[in-house]
């Protein structure tokens, strides 16, 4: 009587190992993309030491005249910079590993430290007056500053007030809660049918909206600004201020710098005494100056 064998052919056993190799090679490459996807969606917690960052400042209400801080970045060097409150800082390098330290001025300690950044390149660094936390005159909140984030004829809403913020204009509507922001908003001419149209602004109060400011804003593709809503410490109620930018062609600035040059040579004018005999520039005019009211609707 011949006994069966439990030995199984090679070429099964050889089928098997294939199989099983396959799965071992797919299950690495699943768990590599996974380790992968899970780096590159992870805020950039660290920086190239030799990545210069481009860093602007604006300032929402001076704490103490503090209107400078030192920046460092765990060396003993410290780089001053000036926070406008009207306008955007000019534009300066910083070079080196995060974290960024924020100290005020003559300060061992910081009390601020940036640990993560929004983009490598461009980053606009906002002080929010804090004055109930001492120790810590300034709330700051980091933002991409790039152009692709932060495009022309772009509003960048922030909501500081404890009630909810609404605005109207046209047909639309956009709710603003408490604490808000950034918030990009690009108001089209399809929904205003004009170019300056007028708009409301309401506070939420006891589940009544309430209008407490209305104006006239203009469609501009070359400008983007930054919009603050804030408690008025005097009256108690809610106002807002806007800083604005405008887009600089910088060919056409160097053309004109050109021009300028080639005429003060012709002319016989030293480049040291260019432009002295003009006058100071205008500030371009402010939106919220226009007192015209459009008459009051709530926003639905």
């Amino acid at each position: 009587m011949r006994m069966k064998s439990n030995k199984q052919p090679t070429c099964y056993i050889m089928r098997q190992i294939m199989t099983l190799s396959a799965i071992f090679v797919f299950l690495t490459m699943a768990s590599a993309l996974t380790t992968l996807n899970a780096q590159e969606a992870a805020p950039s917690n660290t920086a190239d030491s030799n990545n210069k960052l481009s860093i602007r400042t604006l300032c929402v209400g001076y704490q103490k005249e503090i209107r400078a801080v030192d920046l460092s970045n765990g060396k003993k060097e410290r780089i001053s910079i000036p926070m406008y409150d009207d306008a955007f800082s000019p534009p300066f390098s910083h070079s080196g590993a995060l974290p960024i330290h924020i100290s005020i001025p003559g300060a061992e300690k910081p009390f601020h430290s940036i640990k993560s950044i929004p983009n490598r390149s461009n980053l606009l660094i906002l002080f929010v007056s804090s004055a109930k936390k001492s120790g810590k005159p300034y709330t700051v909140i980091t933002l991409d500053d790039s152009d692709k984030d932060f495009r022309y004829g772009t509003r960048r809403m922030f909501n500081f007030c404890k009630s909810h913020i609404a605005l109207r204009f046209g047909k639309k509507a956009i709710s603003l809660p408490s604490g808000t922001g950034p918030k990009n908003v690009v108001i089209k001419e399809s929904q205003v049918g004009e170019k300056r149209f007028a708009i409301e602004f309401y506070q939420k109060e006891k589940n009544k909206w309430k209008r407490f400011s209305a104006t006239r804003w203009t469609l501009n593709p070359q400008k983007r600004s930054v919009i603050f809503f804030y408690t008025n410490p005097r009256t108690g109620r809610p106002t807002y201020r806007s800083v604005a930018e405008y887009y600089v062609n910088p060919a056409l600035v160097q053309n004109k710098f050109e021009q300028n040059n080639k005429a003060a040579e012709d002319a016989g004018i030293s480049k040291e005494n260019i432009g002295k005999e003009e006058g100071p520039v205008a500030k371009p005019a402010d939106e919220n100056k226009n007192k015209t009211i459009p008459k009051a609707q709530p926003p639905t």
